[in-house]
């Protein structure tokens, strides 16, 4: 036998129905809602009913109400984010998500999915119009480029552009430091590539970008999963513990707007990270492909501001604010530069000359 419905009290169907109607948006926050002599008469129920249906509103975090105004659309509060329980100790590990990954990429080709973690743009907020002219005007004034390997660091007005560019965000790095890359994952690749060996132990902040951890599959080093919050970011005396413990080799960290738990390392935080490393002479692998996407008045300085020991490579590309289909970013190696570029003519020769003209 079906067992029998649980029937609905008059109050739960009022309270349901004008739920619905705020969350589709018939009435939005601040609106007020119908009187209650008005549904009263629309659902020809008495006014203890439709009180009682206001009230489990107001509960909810729904509705508020104002004396002689009535019922008015309250603005949700939202539930703060759980922190990660605190750990004492972390262990280095190996990595093992390329069959997920790559599971995961092949539905996110789907037009009926949004790909949240690839943190991908919406087109129609690139300028890809202007985008297409000067990628054909770049062909057009530069035919022979299209049938050359151009074997260097970078296109030198390129080049003259992203030094220009840091020093604006108060980043000076010289432009004998940079090479030019196919996009923030080679930046990435390459930096990590260019500083461990296979079996050595990288930081990184837990949660982790995947695609920071497919890099350490791929190379066959070990994670060291430091946790962060969403508020603060990498929890620095856990990565002091890590590193008196473990012989870590490098760091790799997003510290502006960390993917995926959008964490943001302040100033005075960045200046710790460095004095950290310093001291045991580990290299930052810095990824700032999302800094640019800042709502506060100032874009945060990236921790290679802070290096003068060359020990930040710092990597980024246009990919998150410009144009993610040209494949343009950079890695600024400090003292690794050289290891970098030579990395560079081994895996990809170069990057496109007119996508970099462009």
């Amino acid at each position: 036998m079906q067992p029998k419905p649980i029937p609905e009290y008059i109050y739960e169907r009022i309270a349901r129905c004008l739920t619905h109607q705020i969350e589709t948006g018939v009435y939005r926050t601040g609106d007020r809602l119908p009187s209650v002599r008005r549904l009263c008469a629309s659902e020809r129920v008495s006014p203890a009913s439709v009180m009682q249906a206001l009230a489990i509103l107001e509960a909810r975090g729904l509705a508020e109400a104002r004396p002689k105004s009535g019922f008015y659309v309250q603005r949700r509060q939202a539930n703060p984010i759980p922190l990660p329980p605190a750990c004492g100790t972390v262990e280095p590990e190996l990595v093992g998500i390329a069959d997920v990954v790559a599971r995961i990429l092949r539905q996110a080709g789907s037009s009926n999915m949004i790909p949240l973690g690839t943190a991908l743009p919406a087109p129609q907020l690139l300028p890809t119009d202007r985008l297409s002219r000067s990628l054909a005007h770049a062909a057009r004034q530069h035919p022979a480029r299209l049938g050359l390997y151009e074997i260097n660091a970078g296109d030198p007005h390129l080049l003259q552009q992203l030094t220009r560019r840091f020093a604006g965000m108060g980043c000076p790095i010289p432009q004998e430091e940079i090479t030019v890359t196919m996009g923030t994952m080679e930046a990435l690749n390459l930096a990590i590539r260019a500083i461990t060996r296979p079996g050595d132990i990288v930081a990184v902040e837990s949660p982790c970008y995947f695609g920071i951890l497919q890099i350490l599959e791929s190379l066959r080093l070990k994670a060291l999963p430091v946790p962060g919050t969403c508020d603060h970011g990498i929890d620095l005396g856990l990565l002091a513990s890590a590193i008196e413990k473990h012989p870590v080799k490098a760091v790799v960290l997003v510290p502006s707007f960390n993917n995926p738990n959008g964490s943001c390392l302040d100033d005075e935080k960045r200046r710790g990270l460095l004095r950290l490393l310093s001291e045991y002479d580990i290299p930052l692998v810095e990824d700032d492909n999302y800094g640019d996407l800042y709502f506060g008045k100032e874009r945060p300085r990236p921790v290679k501001a802070l290096d003068d020991s060359g020990l930040v490579l710092y990597c980024g590309s246009f990919s998150k604010c410009l144009a993610p289909g040209l494949r343009v970013g950079w890695v600024a190696a400090g003292k690794f530069v050289e290891q970098v570029r030579r990395l560079k003519l081994v895996t990809t020769l170069t990057t496109p000359a007119i996508n970099q003209a462009a």
